[in-house]
């Protein structure tokens, strides 16, 4: 779910999974204990997976709700004119 595909390259990660991999290595420095980093990394795993998630929920509830989303707006235009 943290990787996106590309017809014509194959597989790439996210540019959101990239990110927080860059700041995750950007900030290591500021950790003094290998325990706070371990929990800092598994946050940022389980970030990744709960913003993928709601990302997927919200792609496959706009499909089943775009008829209904333009109809209303398209009605609502109609009766402007």
């Amino acid at each position: 779910m943290l990787w996106i595909t590309v017809p014509s390259v194959g597989v790439l990660p996210s540019p959101q999974s990239i990110m927080i991999f860059f700041v995750m290595l950007s900030v290591r420095s500021l950790f003094h204990d290998a325990a706070i980093e371990a929990v800092c990394w598994i946050g940022a795993v389980v970030l990744l997976l709960f913003n993928t998630a709601s990302i997927v929920a919200m792609i496959r509830h706009y499909g089943e709700d775009k008829t209904h989303i333009y109809s209303v707006d398209i009605r609502h235009l109609d009766a402007g004119r």
